[in-house]
């Protein structure tokens, strides 16, 4: 007796199954039964599932989600799908220490899997090695459906090497055999490339250490040469300080005589700053067109982005279509197979229909033979009697009355044994009668309590569903909140990252300002303030304004003094870096607007008072925004403007411009685009990121506490459902049990009627027989020597009556058996006709699905004719947006050359004061020589310190530490010539060769020992593939020989004789050839499967998987309507051997065949109360007839 076997079965929203649904299954045959549609082959899917099956047209359906549970009219969808499966493994059959064994698989709609082997998560490929070998398993053969019987009966023999091979118990070895295949594939893959780069390495590794040397020799001449340079730049530069300090004093002394001069440059300055501010208004106005051009650069970029989505969706519908035709042109085919077997049953029928008509003409010559013996019979009686009327009739009357006399007296024997026996039967069945009723009344008392819990059941699950339905819709409701909380948080801190890094990177800065920015940071300049930008606090509500104020003046880099002003300048000129503004704190003075403004219509304020900033900037911020009035709105800007003769600037808040002289700005602007603006919404967001963190957790505790409340209410309603199921259970079986009760009660009462009359008859008979006892006794008397003679004659004429009737009797048998006969025929035609039908509707249903689907792909051309049409529709609005770019860029290329020759102007003017200039120096001569002299002081000196940082990237403070003592200038000069010398000899020198020749070297040394292990590797893979092919090939050949051996002997016993054997294509390639079925059934020749019959090849297929179960047993076995294509007789032959196999495996069956049936020690029925979803009954027959006194079946 086999110890490992399948206990139970749970599945809960599988397929059909959307309850928490439990089959048990006990040692032995389970049938399951149901009609068509109900949902049975959905168990047997059940199991192929869990044990890993992918394909899910193999699950009989089009995609995996087609196994979760999909709803009805009456019932929503569910979630997921479970199944799970429980062994006994007392045996430790399996490789788990545990008596009992859980394979749990769950699939939810998102396309998740889960597996789990008692309870703990695993992978699909440790259930694949667990039942490895066992028979079970997605390849094995624990379930056998038609599917597997085609596999059998392919007509390529290679197809059936799967089954031979899990039978013969080498598919452990082929897995780990293809898994050392791969593992030696992948080495042999990773050996190549290795080779590969160390070849590149070795062609590197040599030239790199030339490299290498080279440059470590360049490195030391270069260290030596930064040191003596900087010693003698030092040297210099203290000469230099020490000569400039006379200079100085005697240029001071020049300045005071120069401040005339200086206040007549004062006006030249002044017209310099005039037309700087025409330059800004210019800035600002190609700054608002680049943004206008960004804008429409953007939408054009969405609308070609649009036109791409809406080709690849064109493509995607294209591709639709084509699956769908090719879906059309394979049903087509489908529905011709259905037509050849639709004409296989109406040639079947007719050659019924001809066999029913011979034997009706058998059956009426035998009645009519009958008919002639029964007419013979009784011209003998008349004969008979006749002859004794004639010759003795005195002697015969005499006879009858003696016997008469004797039956009479033993009639009235009989009688009264007869009539003791009635009256000892009523009693005691009326005994019974009484037990069934009240038996009876039990039953109905447990099928009303029975009825009250299914009620009150209901009305639980209905209050647990409500509840349940409250709960999803909290937890949806949390769980939007929690996502856009959560949405919002991230959007938050993508934004401040974004603000972050832009105000960390000075982003919308100019490049000039970056690099000023960027040295003060450093330390290479001093006095650096930043930006004014950053050195003043606005109100959102004031922002635009004071942005379109100050326009490029926002970017103005406030210093503390001229000279830290000049050093920036020098800087930027040196760097090649642009050009920047400067604003000096000593020299800066502010212009305010001295007209009352206060009470004009929609006056806001003067620009300098809506600024914050520190008291050291007052006066750089007054001088920017003093003379600058902000507007409400556009109307009131011009009527201040207006009133005021146009002389101040007025600003809106939306950003609008009144120029002094009356010309005006405006237009759109893009919101939050600003300096200003995105260092207040910075601001903003870091204050209020905190609350919304903070939200965020709260949504997250209260949706975790929703999620709990939900599965406690789903558990709840599972329990109340099972419960409920139970006791409709509970309901069927009292139902049943009371329905037995009652007629068996009803059967009890006729049988009491029944004796009752029998007792009447037989009181009237013996009165009767008393009566004529008497007279009888005086006729003897009469006629007693007439006995002998009529005894003669009576005795002759029963001879000839019982000769006649076994003739009579011969007849009526074989009519009998003609008529059995004829029977069968008209039940197999109406099974033929049933059949028929069915096919009829599946061809019918073919025919709707193709049409459905020609729908369809009409559907898909009229929304492609729609997509090609917005395709369209977006390439004309992307043209339009191309051309305003087009038109944008024009503008900005006229406000450029506007701009080029304001600043050609303003050049002009600095070159007058230039002239102005020289003609101070040409006038005072000996003040300019003195000027020429501090200013060659400082540019000496300022060209050392830039050398110094140019050539080494030293301050002064960071030479004079690596600095030497110089003895002699001179030979200090000559070494520096010969370092400068030897280094121009060494040519081109890599400096990176010394670190990528030391990566390398050390590259090369480490692929050099993982070759060494990688080819290693390769030998030991390449000797476990030799010993598993050499193991594989000893198990296979001789598994092989068991189950061809065991094959012949079960098909001789299946078929009653005939013989069978399967036969290797090629026996030197056993593990790859192909195995081919020949067999000889009784009375015909030798041949292969493929020659043979439909039904005789479905049986012959069954006879293998018997054979291959008697040598390799497998644990428990689910044949899935295998035996719907047998004839009576052989479906007897096949539940009949199954008994011979079940001491070492557990079969369960789905099935319609009665002779199945009858086989089996358990039934599962399956209904479909309600569309959609199946329901389970079972019935244990040894209960029943243990229970009935009956057979059940």
């Amino acid at each position: 007796m086999y110890v490992l076997y399948l206990k139970s079965l749970e599945m809960r929203g599988f397929k059909s199954f959307p309850d928490k649904t439990v089959l048990t299954f006990g040692r032995g045959i389970a049938a399951i039964v149901g009609p068509n549609g109900s949902g049975k082959s959905n168990i047997a899917d059940a199991i192929r599932w869990v044990l890993g099956e992918q394909s899910s047209k193999a699950l009989r359906g089009a995609k995996m989600e087609d196994v979760i549970f999909g709803g009805t009219q009456s019932r929503g969808p569910v979630g997921y799908a479970e199944v799970s499966l429980i062994l006994d493994n007392s045996d430790r059959t399996l490789p788990i220490d545990a008596a009992e064994v859980m394979v749990t698989r769950r699939y939810f709609r998102s396309g998740e899997s889960e597996y789990y082997i008692n309870k703990s998560s695993v992978r699909l490929k440790d259930i694949h090695e667990l039942f490895m070998d066992t028979g079970l398993g997605r390849d094995g053969y624990s379930i056998i459906g038609q599917g597997r019987i085609d596999e059998i009966l392919s007509v390529k023999s290679v197809d059936r090497r799967e089954i031979f091979e899990e039978a013969a118990g080498i598919s452990k070895f082929r897995y780990r055999k293809e898994e050392a295949e791969r593992k030696l594939e992948a080495t042999e893959t990773n050996l190549i490339r290795i080779n590969d780069k160390i070849s590149e390495l070795e062609l590197s590794v040599g030239p790199l250490k030339e490299q290498a040397e080279k440059a470590q020799k360049y490195l030391n001449l270069r260290d030596e040469l930064r040191v003596l340079e900087v010693s003698v730049w030092l040297a210099n530069l203290e000469k230099i300080k020490a000569n400039a300090q006379e200079v100085r004093q005697n240029y001071d002394e020049v300045t005071k005589q120069l401040e005339d001069e200086k206040s007549q440059l004062e006006n030249l300055y002044r017209l310099s700053e005039e037309l700087s501010e025409r330059m800004r208004t210019k800035d600002a106005e190609i700054e608002s067109d680049r943004n206008e051009r960004s804008r429409l650069e953007e939408e054009l970029a969405d609308v070609e982005s649009e036109i791409a989505v809406l080709v690849s969706t064109k493509e995607n519908i294209t591709e639709n279509i084509k699956r769908l035709e090719e879906e059309i042109s394979e049903q087509a085919g489908r529905a011709g197979d259905l037509d050849a077997q639709i004409e296989n049953g109406n040639s079947r029928i007719v050659l019924i229909e001809k066999r029913l008509q011979e034997i009706d003409l058998e059956i009426r010559k035998l009645e009519q033979e009958s008919l002639e013996v029964a007419g013979s019979a009784d011209e003998m009686v008349d004969r008979l009697d006749a002859l004794g009327v004639r010759e003795i009739a005195e002697e015969n009357a005499a006879n009858r009355l003696r016997m008469e006399l004797k039956a009479l007296e033993s009639t009235s024997a009989e009688l009264e044994s007869r009539r003791e026996e009635l009256n000892r039967d009523l009693t005691g069945r009326r005994e019974m009668t009484r037990d069934l009723i009240k038996q009876r009344e039990e039953a109905e008392a447990i099928l009303s309590q029975e009825k009250e819990k299914v009620q009150s059941l209901g009305n639980v699950i209905s209050g647990y569903e409500m509840r349940l339905q409250n709960r999803q819709k909290k937890f949806e409701a949390a769980n939007r909140e929690y996502n856009r909380l959560g949405m919002e948080l991230r959007a938050k801190q993508d934004r401040i990252k974004l603000l972050s890094d832009m105000e960390r990177e000075y982003g919308g800065y100019s490049h000039a300002v970056k690099l000023v920015m960027q040295a003060s940071e450093r330390g290479t300049l001093k006095g650096i303030r930043g930006p004014l930008s950053r050195l003043i606090k606005v109100s959102d509500e004031h922002a635009v304004a004071i942005e379109t104020a100050l326009g490029a003046g926002l970017q103005n880099i406030v210093v503390e003094n001229e000279q830290d002003a000049k050093a920036a300048i020098n800087m930027l000129k040196r760097s090649d870096g642009g050009r920047a503004t400067f604003l000096p704190i000593s020299a800066i003075r502010g212009r305010r607007l001295d007209t009352g403004l206060e009470g004009e219509m929609g006056f806001v304020g003067i620009a300098s008072d809506l600024v914050h900033t520190e008291e050291d900037y007052r006066e750089i911020v007054e001088n920017a925004l003093g003379r600058t009035a902000i507007a409400d709105n556009l109307d009131s800007a011009i009527a201040i403007a207006k009133k005021h003769g146009y002389r101040f600037r007025v600003v809106t808040l939306d950003g609008q411009v009144v120029n002094a002289g009356g010309s005006m700005t405006g237009g759109s602007n893009s919101n939050n685009t600003g300096i200003l603006m995105r260092a207040n919404e910075l601001e903003r967001l870091e204050k209020e990121i905190g609350s919304t963190e903070e939200q965020f957790r709260q949504a997250d505790r209260a949706l975790k506490e929703i999620k709990r409340e939900v599965t406690s209410a789903e558990y709840e309603l599972d329990v109340a459902r099972n419960e409920h199921r139970m006791a409709q259970e509970g309901v069927l079986k009292a139902e049943g049990q009371l329905s037995v009760l009652t007629s068996r009660i009803e059967n009890s009462l006729q049988i009491e009627e029944d004796i009752k009359h029998q007792l009447e008859v037989i009181e009237n008979r013996l009165s009767e027989n008393e009566k004529a006892v008497a007279e009888l006794k005086e006729q003897v008397e009469r006629h007693e020597e007439n006995r002998k003679n009529l005894l003669a004659q009576i005795e002759q004429i029963r001879i000839g009556q019982e000769e006649l009737e076994n003739t009579k009797g011969e007849l009526t048998n074989k009519a009998a058996r003609l008529r059995e006969e004829r029977s069968g025929y008209i039940g197999e035609r109406h099974t033929l006709l049933q059949n028929i039908q069915e096919l009829q509707k599946l061809k019918e249903q073919f025919s709707a699905d193709s049409e459905k689907r020609q729908s369809f792909i009409e559907s898909y051309k009229e929304r492609i004719s729609a997509i090609e049409a917005e395709i369209a529709q977006k390439g004309l609005e992307a043209q339009r947006l191309k051309d305003e770019c087009d038109a944008v860029r024009t503008r900005i290329v006229e406000l450029s050359n506007a701009k080029m020759e304001i600043e050609a102007e303003r050049t002009d003017v600095d070159r007058k004061a230039k002239d102005k200039n020289e003609v101070i120096l040409r006038l005072q001569h000996e003040q300019g020589r003195l000027e020429q002299k501090k200013n060659e002081a400082d540019i000496y000196e300022q060209q050392i310190i830039d050398r110094l940082w140019e050539t080494y990237g030293l301050t002064r403070s960071a030479a004079k530490a690596i600095a030497v003592e110089i003895g002699s200038m001179t030979s200090t000069n000559r070494r520096i010539s010969e370092l400068k010398r030897e280094m121009s000899d060494l040519g081109d020198v890599n400096i990176g060769a010394i670190e990528e020749y030391k990566r390398i070297s050390e590259r090369y040394e480490y692929l050099t020992s993982q070759r060494d292990d990688v080819e290693k590797a390769k030998a030991e893979l390449v000797n476990i593939i030799s010993d598993i092919t050499a193991q594989m090939k000893e198990i296979f050949g001789k598994r092989f020989r068991e189950i061809n051996d065991s094959f012949s002997e079960t098909f001789t016993e299946i078929f009653g004789g005939g013989r069978a054997c399967l036969e290797l294509e090629d026996e030197d390639d056993i593990l790859n050839c192909g195995i081919d079925i020949r067999v000889q059934l009784p009375g015909k020749s030798l041949k292969t499967i493929s020659l043979l019959s439909g039904g005789e090849k479905s049986f012959i297929a069954i006879a293998l998987y018997f054979a291959i179960l008697k040598i390799r047993p497998t644990p428990f076995c689910v044949l899935d309507e295998i035996d719907a294509s047998l004839d009576d007789v052989n479906v007897l032959r096949f539940a009949s051997y199954m008994h011979k196999l079940v001491d070492n495996t557990q079969f369960i069956l789905i099935t319609h065949r009665r002779g199945t049936m009858e086989e089996c020690d358990i039934l599962y029925g399956v209904t479909m109360e309600s569309t959609g979803e199946s329901k389970i009954l079972a019935l244990n027959i040894q209960d029943v007839e243990k229970e009935l006194g009956i057979k059940a079946i």
